[in-house]
């Protein structure tokens, strides 16, 4: 399960850096890193013990300079 969610982040986050108007346009695009962003704001604030993937998102999203 955390490959799967490490692949589907991996691939979300490509997308982003491609940045095209149609993904970023789309509802379930911005869903996802809406998700994203609240297990990261969880995670650094320590209001949560964050699983491997959302560690792993968040580290991820750094590093694709996405911004949360």
């Amino acid at each position: 399960m955390k490959n799967i969610l490490l692949m589907a982040t991996g691939s979300l986050l490509l997308a982003a850096c491609t940045s095209t108007a149609d993904i970023s346009a789309s509802p379930a695009y911005r869903a996802q890193l809406e998700k994203i962003r609240q297990d990261c704001a969880h995670y650094y604030s320590g209001q949560d013990m964050a699983t491997e993937g959302k560690i792993a998102n968040c580290i991820n999203a750094r590093k694709a300079g996405i911004r949360l």
